[in-house]
């Protein structure tokens, strides 16, 4: 008995080893994109002077409504914030609310963002995860995040960026 629990304890330990190996390599394969891009963007935050402003957005499970934030970044703070609601089915179109400091402090800069998706979203497992990671046209971010696969509804902790630009 004792032989017996003891290949199977072998057996699970070489199946655990086996599974981080290949999250791993597939986590190598991401991290190799995220450089690619990070390097894309400080050639271009460079360009910018690090001045720029960029759009996220986010849009309800339903699909009922977006939520677009507008940053204004000035040599790397964020000076500026404001959101856009936009509703689909009601009367009210849109509403607009300039964030206060509080709101604007849990903002990220772009240079924050590769930070998470080199230091957090590398590491998630992919068995527990769906890991969503996409460039631009111009090899920009665009999108960085994850879901836990268990989730039922608006479970993405990420970010998705729709456009930047520099700063006028």
């Amino acid at each position: 008995m004792i032989k017996n629990m003891t290949k199977t304890a072998l057996t699970l330990l070489l199946m655990v080893a086996l599974f981080q190996v290949q999250a791993q390599k597939t986590n190598k394969g991401l991290m190799k994109q995220v450089l690619a891009s990070k390097t894309k963007w400080k050639a271009l935050k460079k360009e910018y002077k690090n001045c720029y402003t960029y759009v996220t957005s986010a849009t309800s499970a339903l699909g009922g409504f977006t939520v677009r934030t507008y940053i204004t970044v000035k040599r790397g703070k964020i000076t500026k914030a404001h959101r856009v609601t936009q509703y689909k089915k009601r009367a009210v179109g849109e509403r607009r609310k300039k964030l206060s400091r509080e709101e604007r402090k849990k903002l990220k800069n772009l240079d924050e963002i590769y930070a998470f998706a080199t230091e957090e979203l590398t590491k998630k497992s992919p068995k527990n995860n769906y890991i969503a990671f996409k460039v631009a046209e111009n090899g920009i971010i665009s999108k960085a995040g994850y879901t836990p696969r268990n989730c039922m509804d608006d479970c993405f902790k990420g970010f998705a960026i729709d456009e930047v630009k520099r700063l006028k």
